[in-house]
């Protein structure tokens, strides 16, 4: 899931600036940062789920409680604070970051064991795919035009569909052949 969401939210975070700009009236244009930062924020969403399914199944109600609670404070409180100092963005902003760190937060609940067999399967595609995004990004903003806008969405997803692929212990091989 989280493999999945990195790829649609990268891809939603890399095009919502500029295909604002190209085909929507400049009305629109202050939603595009705003897109941007919420599809960042929810990169983590998949495994937040997973975690909260997880903790929900073996029966350990406070820990999901917690899982639960922590990252709707987080979003809100940085939310707010982000409105005070930069308005509609700033709340966009620290809403993603919040909503982020609640998401990672998630993890404390995993036995540290556990965890740390998973890091490789994890965190080394998740940085590698954000190195990607970066990439991209800064290429996108440097040289925008439709054909770069196009261009640097399809080396994301498919460079960062490599990532993943190559990076799985045979769960995306079983279910995509």
């Amino acid at each position: 899931m989280t493999a999945a969401l990195t790829l649609v939210c990268g891809l939603q975070a890399l095009l919502a600036e500029p295909v604002l700009d190209a085909f929507f009236p400049g009305k629109w244009q202050p939603a595009g940062p705003v897109i941007t930062w919420v599809s960042l924020g929810l990169v983590l969403q998949g495994a937040w789920v997973s975690i909260s399914s997880w903790l929900n199944a073996e029966g350990r109600y406070r820990e999901l409680l917690l899982v639960s609670g922590v990252p709707a404070v987080l979003a809100a409180g940085l939310a707010y604070l982000g409105a005070h100092i930069n308005r509609i963005e700033g709340a966009a902003v620290g809403s993603a970051i919040g909503g982020f760190l609640g998401s990672a937060f998630s993890f404390s609940r995993i036995p540290w064991i556990s965890f740390r067999a998973q890091t490789v399967k994890f965190l080394i595609p998740f940085l590698g795919v954000t190195t990607i995004w970066i990439a991209c990004h800064f290429l996108i903003l440097e040289n925008f035009s439709l054909f770069s806008l196009g261009l640097f969405s399809v080396v994301f997803l498919v460079l960062s569909g490599l990532v993943w692929w190559y990076s799985d212990d045979g769960t995306l091989k079983k279910l995509f052949g």
